[in-house]
């Protein structure tokens, strides 16, 4: 009997794209030459609608956004950090006068007055600043995450809302607050650097690894310190605690320059990355005027 053109035409435009890719392999034998090919033209076929259609969805795309250096927003996240530290450092002095006031001959007066006045206030601005710099390092983080298409990065993992809602999840963000800041160093220059041979090498984020471990240990030694070891009031026990809080402030200090230093290097490297860009367009062939 002659085929039917049509009817197999209908047939196979009634398969699924697997079972015609199926039918023009595995069970080709089992088809009539004919068939096998208004099977491949109705594959060619959808493979072209598919094309039409990823170039359409292209088209549609919005265009990345622009590379904006964000320098306001990183010298503000830089400010306040450095005024956290500030703060810490003028606590660990005050802290000290006052352990010399106290131990060596009991001697009070006015610096033993202003040591203190200093640990009250640092110890009221410390949280204030601390409130306010999670604020702003978001808004600078999203900022940061929405520079990564313009800088040639594919490989994004999070999406700027999604990166900023990691920092909030409790237990989860110990590691993915991490995750996001390792992730941001590294795409904000995704072409990985390579020696004179054509060596690619390792792409790392080591400072901030050492950032998050100072931060880590720091949380840690302020729980203890939270939690103490007995209940004494006496002044050996005070000196003790004025010890351990030095230790936590000054724990503080490191992951807070730690953590000033990967903002920093996450603006330069960006930076340099569009700066590397720019470079490599093409500049365009001299116009001559006489013509």
């Amino acid at each position: 009997m002659e085929m039917d053109p049509a009817m197999v035409r209908r047939k196979m435009e009634a398969l699924t794209e697997e079972e015609l890719r199926r039918a023009v392999t595995d069970d080709a034998a089992s088809y009539e030459p004919e068939a096998l090919a208004i099977a491949r033209e109705v594959l060619a076929q959808r493979a072209a609608a598919k094309q039409v259609a990823a170039m359409q969805q292209e088209a549609l795309r919005p265009p990345p956004r622009p590379y904006e250096a964000q320098r306001f927003l990183t010298s503000t996240v830089l400010v306040l950090v450095g005024a956290q530290l500030l703060a810490c450092v003028a606590n660990m002095i005050g802290y000290a006068i006052l352990r010399e006031r106290v131990t060596t001959d009991h001697r009070f007066g006015p610096l033993f007055d202003a040591a203190n006045a200093i640990i009250v206030v640092g110890n009221l601005a410390r949280p204030a600043l601390f409130l306010i710099t999670i604020v702003i390092f978001c808004v600078w983080l999203r900022a940061m995450y929405l520079n990564l298409p313009a800088l040639g990065a594919t490989n994004l993992r999070f999406t700027p809302g999604a990166a900023v809602g990691q920092l909030f999840i409790p237990f989860l963000n110990l590691v993915n607050a991490f995750v996001v800041m390792k992730h941001l160093w590294i795409e904000s220059q995704p072409e990985p650097a390579r020696l004179s041979d054509g060596t690619t090498l390792p792409r790392s984020a080591t400072l901030v690894g050492w950032w998050w471990g100072a931060y880590l240990g720091t949380s840690v030694l302020s729980w203890m310190g939270s939690h103490p070891h007995g209940t004494g009031t006496s002044l050996d026990a005070w000196v003790q605690e004025s010890y351990e809080t030095t230790v936590t402030l000054a724990g503080v200090c490191l992951s807070g320059a730690l953590f000033m230093a990967v903002v920093r290097g996450v603006a330069r490297r960006q930076r340099d990355q569009h700066d590397d860009l720019l470079r490599r367009q093409p500049i365009p062939p001299p116009v001559d005027r006489l013509r």
